[in-house]
C-alpha cells in the first residue's frame, strides 16, 4: 500500500499521505532428495559410502537466492528386514543448500544391509521434504576368502620318493545374502608350485574342506617349495553363479610346503 487519499467532498482540499506498508509472504522450499540406484558393494571389513543429492533447498528473495539449511536421521537396516546395529557414521546429520553429500558406514561384517532416510527437513523454518520417505540405500559386504595347507611345514625325501602335496581347505567364501539366504561363491585360488603338479589358479566355489591330497611325480633334486599366494572372490566359474559383487582377495602369507629332494 503506498498512498492514502482524503475523497470527502465539498471545497475541503483533498489530503493525501503517504504510506509505506507493505505485507511479505515467505515461501520456504520442501527440498528434493534421492540416493543413486543400485547396491553399493564392499568386502567384509570395509566401510561403505554413498551419496545423498539434495535439490530445491534453496529460498530466493529480490531474486537472491540463499542456501536453506536442512537435517534429517539415517537408519541401520538389514536388507531381509528389522533393524541392525548401528552401522552409519552419523546417523543424525545436517547441511544446506543444493548438492551431492558422501556420507560413510562403519565397518560392516558380511551381510546385506539398508540405510535408510527416514526423515530429512528444512530446519528453523521447518518444512518437510517432498520426496516420500523413507528412501533406501542397499549396501552388500561380501566375504573375504581364506585358504589354509595342512600337514608339516618342511620334508625331507629322497629323490624319486613317492610324495603328497597336503589338503588345502577354503573357508569363508559363503555369503549371508537377501532374506537370511546363503550364496556360496565362486573363488580363485593362486598357488605356486614349483614341482609342475597344480596348475594355478586353482577354481572352485563356497567352503572347501579338504582338497584330496595329491601324490606328484617326484622333481629334481633341490629344494622345491608350494606356496599358497591369494584367494579371491570372482564373479565367474563354476556354477551356482555369484552375483556381481566387490572381488574380495586376502593375501596368505606364511602356507607352504618345503620339500627337500635329496640324491640318491
Amino acid at each position: 500500500m503506498q498512498k492514502i487519499t482524503n475523497t470527502y467532498g465539498g471545497a475541503s482540499p483533498a489530503c493525501n499521505r503517504t504510506l509505506n506498508l507493505q505485507f511479505i509472504r515467505n515461501m520456504y522450499p520442501q527440498p528434493i532428495v534421492s540416493l543413486t540406484a543400485g547396491p553399493v558393494d564392499v568386502c567384509a571389513g570395509q566401510s561403505a559410502s554413498f551419496v545423498l543429492s539434495v535439490d530445491s533447498a534453496i529460498f530466493i528473495c529480490n531474486s537472491i537466492g540463499a542456501s536453506v539449511p536442512w537435517g534429517g536421521t539415517w537408519a541401520s537396516e538389514l536388507h531381509e528386514g528389522g533393524s541392525a546395529t548401528s552401522f552409519i557414521t552419523t546417523p543424525s546429520f545436517s547441511g544446506s543448500g543444493n548438492g551431492a553429500f558422501t556420507y560413510n558406514t562403519s565397518a560392516l561384517t558380511q551381510d546385506d544391509y539398508n540405510v535408510a532416510l527416514t526423515l530429512f527437513q528444512t530446519t528453523g523454518q521447518v518444512c518437510a521434504a517432498r520426496t516420500t520417505l523413507p528412501i533406501t540405500k542397499q549396501i552388500r559386504s561380501f566375504p573375504k576368502p581364506t585358504a589354509t595347507m595342512g600337514g608339516t611345514t618342511t620334508e625331507e625325501v629322497c629323490n624319486n620318493a613317492t610324495i603328497s602335496i597336503p589338503a588345502i581347505v577354503v573357508a569363508d567364501a559363503v555369503w549371508n545374502g537377501p532374506d537370511g539366504a546363503t550364496t556360496s561363491m565362486n573363488w580363485s585360488l593362486n598357488i605356486s608350485d614349483p614341482t609342475g603338479n597344480i596348475t594355478s589358479p586353482l577354481t572352485g566355489t563356497g567352503n572347501v574342506t579338504a582338497f584330496a591330497a595329491i601324490t606328484p611325480a617326484a622333481p629334481a633334486v633341490g629344494c622345491h617349495i608350494i606356496k599358497l599366494n591369494s584367494i579371491a572372490l570372482v564373479s565367474t566359474g563354476p556354477p551356482p553363479a555369484s552375483p556381481a559383487h566387490a572381488l574380495c582377495t586376502t593375501t596368505i602369507p606364511g602356507h607352504q610346503k618345503t620339500f627337500n629332494f635329496y640324491p640318491k
